[in-house]
């Protein structure tokens, strides 16, 4: 399935949800083909003047299923996919989440973060690099896919194969805008 981006395409499709790591809550900013985060005169987001907004499907599926997302950044944006282990509402019935991984795109190549949440702080930890120039300002798409302990990623001529043996059995997929500008046309999503 395919989900666009465009006012009145996506709306009942996702849910927004927050990491533990900022306690801002807000949400995209609708533009004709997209949503993006804003620029924002805070200080909440620590060295970033950044909004950082995630969205998620919400049902969990099977970690096999591949999600492609097209999307773009501005200087020092960093679009990414999210695998999350749960979504779970606070005390304001805010879905709040903590176990996940990151599949991040940025102007330096791809990073690959597992984050932890331990009830007060999220820790996180770096499992892959690939250092390549990638083209602020120009649309991009990402794939995920999971095969049995390995998470396949692919992003222009570029293709890796990780292994990371603590995978799920199912996550809740969705995209964050994390950090710089961050703009996302649409996601497409194959259950196996």
């Amino acid at each position: 399935m395919v989900i666009s981006f465009k006012k009145g395409q996506w709306e009942d499709k996702f849910v927004y949800a927050y990491t533990y790591r900022f306690e801002p809550t807000p949400v995209f900013v609708q533009e004709r083909d997209h949503v993006r985060n804003s620029q924002t005169d805070s200080t909440e987001f620590g060295n970033f003047p950044f909004e950082n907004i995630s969205m998620f499907l919400p049902q969990k599926y099977a970690k096999e299923t591949e999600i492609s997302l097209t999307c773009s950044f501005d200087a020092f944006g960093a679009p990414l996919i999210c695998l999350a282990e749960e979504l779970i509402p606070n005390d304001k019935g805010i879905l709040k989440y903590g176990n996940y991984i990151e599949v991040v795109l940025y102007e330096d190549g791809i990073n690959v973060w597992n984050l932890r949440y331990d009830g007060q702080a999220v820790h996180w930890n770096l499992l892959f690099s690939d250092n390549y120039p990638v083209l602020a300002g120009v649309p991009q798409t990402l794939h995920t896919r999971c095969e049995g302990n390995y998470l396949k990623i692919d992003h222009a001529d570029h293709h890796v194969s990780l292994f990371i043996p603590q995978l799920k059995d199912e996550y809740y997929f969705g995209l964050d805008a994390c950090e710089g500008i961050n703009r996302f046309y649409n996601m497409e999503f194959t259950t196996r």
